[in-house]
């Protein structure tokens, strides 16, 4: 009877490295990304969700400085270009183009040159109203509660 030595493995009961796993990890997320990048109108979706969400951060800040300054501050939307700012804070940013955008607000807060405004107070309130940005079927909806000034994102869906 001959001795078996256990404490040598044979190379078949190894599995697989942590290396190895990384690897295929890695192929897979390259290969969803190649696939993801290749489907029609998927730029065009991603563009309209980044877009939405920098509006939807441009919102929040102008929140956040009337409550950290104290006094009123807008946040502007113009329809005709796609600009939007807040007051006295930062540079405008314009949205893509083929990005439509409408918004509603306060007959006060309506302006000239198809601009529009929701005012945030120090106290965290504002006027409220809803900033929608689409392309094709796809829509964002912003929505400020005057109370609160809570602001929340939707995305809906339209159907043909």
């Amino acid at each position: 009877m001959g001795f078996r030595n256990y404490s040598q493995k044979s190379r078949s009961a190894d599995g697989f490295t942590l290396l190895e796993l990384l690897i295929v990890l890695a192929i897979i997320g390259l290969m969803s990304t190649v696939v993801l990048v290749s489907l029609p109108g998927s730029k065009d979706t991603l563009d309209l969700k980044v877009s939405a969400r920098d509006v939807m951060i441009q919102v929040i800040e102008s929140r956040t400085q009337a409550i950290r300054t104290g006094r009123d501050v807008r946040f502007f939307l113009n329809m005709t270009n796609g600009e939007f700012w807040t007051e006295n804070f930062g540079n405008a940013r314009t949205l893509p183009e083929g990005v439509e955008v409408e918004i509603y607000t306060a007959k006060a807060e309506q302006g000239e040159n198809n601009t529009a405004a929701i005012r945030f107070f120090p106290d965290g309130s504002s006027t409220g109203g809803y900033v929608r940005i689409s392309r094709g079927q796809n829509n964002y909806r912003i929505d400020v509660n005057w109370l609160t000034g809570k602001i929340v994102m939707d995305h809906e869906k339209t159907q043909n």
